[in-house]
């Protein structure tokens, strides 16, 4: 079973319901989902047999169907293998299969399918993205942003592609759009286990728990106890980070959280929808402890939309865009 709150106006619940302030139980699906992505109005359903299930907004084809039409039953997206993670960025969408092989679709007109030498306006179906390189590479693990795109690999190389309006690509600022991708190069040789990506910022969480970050930062949601009002264009770590024993991160629209070896959740960034935990609408330029939760977090996620649909949250604080589990 599963629940969702917030707006569902386009049909991003799969379910009969528009806005929702409270969580209402939803069980939709035949087969057991493993994993839930959100986009700005779309959401993708994926199935333990590797299938992904789509509904809501259509506007750009976000959905992977023929036609660009809304959809407010969620429907398998069809021309792709046996999927094992899925991502949703602002108005598109991107897949990776167990062969390695990466697929996206929808809006493309900042670059972020990364399927061509130019943009294209948006993309019906699922199409193959080129990853660059004189070996064969395994993707394991793709995150979105608003308009730009991550792919990590089995061998811990970062590969971005898409909008670089604020240096969230990691390439540099002579870098303004990547429409294929790209190496990110300060980040070679680094063992990187993970890729967050935020509306317009990114984090890497490498092997040893320390996280790199570049992007818009004029929250503070690189937490580096500063604000960039253009952005960090150039690769760096998190000071504060480095002694926490960081285990996995997730970013949002304008914030980031962390979980720690011990259970423990840090946010900073935006703070002005009470997303970051701390009963407070302040933003946080350094990391900060989130308290009162009953238990230790074994899992956390932060939404790019103000609203969700995951599974029950059964303890501990709740904020509009952000749930711990």
């Amino acid at each position: 079973i599963m629940f969702c709150w917030g707006d569902g106006s386009s049909g991003q619940f799969g379910l009969n319901f528009e806005n929702v302030s409270v969580p209402i139980a939803g069980n939709i699906f035949s087969d057991k989902v493993t994993e839930i992505a959100c986009g700005e109005q779309h959401t993708l359903f994926l199935t333990v047999d590797g299938r992904i299930l789509s509904c809501g907004r259509n506007s750009k084809g976000q959905l992977g169907r023929q036609r660009n039409i809304n959809s407010k039953l969620p429907a398998p997206v069809e021309g792709l293998g046996a999927v094992v993670s899925v991502s949703c960025g602002q108005d598109h969408s991107v897949a990776v299969c167990a062969s390695g092989q990466v697929y996206s679709w929808g809006a493309g007109g900042e670059g972020q399918l990364g399927i061509a030498p130019t943009t294209v306006s948006k993309v019906l179906r699922p199409r193959p993205v080129p990853i660059p390189s004189p070996l064969p590479i395994t993707v394991i693990q793709v995150a979105c942003g608003n308009s730009h795109s991550l792919a990590l690999t089995t061998g811990g190389q970062v590969f971005s592609w898409g909008l670089n309006s604020h240096g969230q690509l990691g390439l540099g600022k002579g870098v303004p759009l990547q429409p294929i991708p790209a190496l990110v190069r300060p980040l070679t040789g680094v063992p990187v286990t993970q890729v967050a990506a935020g509306g317009t910022h990114t984090l890497a969480l490498t092997l040893p728990g320390l996280v790199y970050c570049c992007g818009a930062n004029r929250a503070g949601q690189l937490g580096l106890n500063r604000v960039d009002e253009k952005g960090r264009f150039n690769i760096c770590s998190v000071p504060a980070l480095r002694v926490l024993g960081v285990s996995f991160i997730s970013c949002g629209e304008a914030h980031s959280a962390v979980l720690t070896k011990g259970g423990q959740v840090f946010t900073f960034g935006e703070g002005s929808r009470g997303q970051l935990g701390h009963n407070a609408s302040a933003n946080e330029l350094l990391p900060k402890l989130v308290e009162g939760m009953d238990g230790l977090a074994s899992q956390i996620a932060c939404a790019i939309t103000p609203w969700c649909w995951g599974p029950q949250v059964n303890s501990g604080p709740l904020a509009v865009g952000s749930k711990v589990s």
